[in-house]
């Protein structure tokens, strides 16, 4: 997929190991590597259209120890006036990751869902799922995400739990590893990633940079007006 703007890694903000020691599996790596090792970069803003926000992160190569590369996961604040939270919309722009998606009800995961994307795909995490992004595709992994404006992130479920409800591993293919953290951790389940021609939605292949498909991603402002999509989603 042709990326038609500059990202330059002194605009962004990065996240080092420093800021992830709280989710990390493999502590014995983590003690012996340089906590200001910087783990992926945030270009947030890029572009901003009725109510929505576009950003970038990029990954930096390599791995977590035992563990792969994962960004430090989160869940996102409720929309105003309702009882679900704002979801959001990825696309993987160059490379591969494998997204973790965990639905959390009255403080428990209730399912726990893993879409493997490539460069072109989408993954669009619904209401009430915290996620974590794991990355396979090394250094040159690129993904990008539309979000409302509106939306906070919240760190905290995730660090409290020392991370995501698995640990994906550096083993070929890739292991699951359950966070023994969360009182229950249901079975891992996968998905293919989101195919908007079956949720009666018209995409355009990189619709993430187009400002003109704002309309489209009315969704993301307005979760509570589309149950139809959310239900037939996962």
């Amino acid at each position: 997929m042709e990326i038609s703007f500059a990202l330059k890694k002194e605009n962004a903000a990065a996240r080092q190991l420093g800021d992830l020691t709280d989710v990390i599996y493999d502590q014995n790596w983590l003690a012996a590597t340089d906590k200001e090792t910087p783990l992926y970069w945030m270009w947030r803003g890029l572009a901003e259209t009725d109510g929505l926000r576009y950003d970038v992160l990029q990954f930096n190569d390599g791995a977590l120890g035992r563990e792969l590369m994962k960004t430090a996961g989160h869940g996102h604040s409720l929309v105003p006036g309702t009882q679900i939270t704002h979801p959001e919309l990825y696309q993987v722009l160059r490379g591969e990751v494998i997204y973790l998606l965990q639905e959390k009800k009255n403080n428990e995961i209730k399912r726990v869902i893993s879409v493997y994307c490539q460069t072109g795909d989408f993954c669009l995490v619904p209401p009430n799922f915290e996620h974590v992004t794991v990355n396979l595709g090394g250094g040159q992994t690129l993904m990008a995400n539309w979000v409302a404006i509106a939306n906070q992130s919240n760190y905290q479920g995730i660090k409290q739990k020392r991370g995501g409800a698995y640990y994906g591993l550096t083993d070929t293919p890739v292991s699951w590893l359950k966070n023994t953290n969360y009182k229950n951790v249901p079975p891992l389940v996968d998905f293919p990633p989101t195919d908007f021609s079956t949720l009666s939605i018209d995409m355009k292949e990189n619709m993430l940079y187009n400002k003109e498909n704002s309309q489209v991603l009315h969704f993301l402002k307005a979760p509570q007006q589309y149950p139809r999509l959310w239900g037939a989603l996962y």
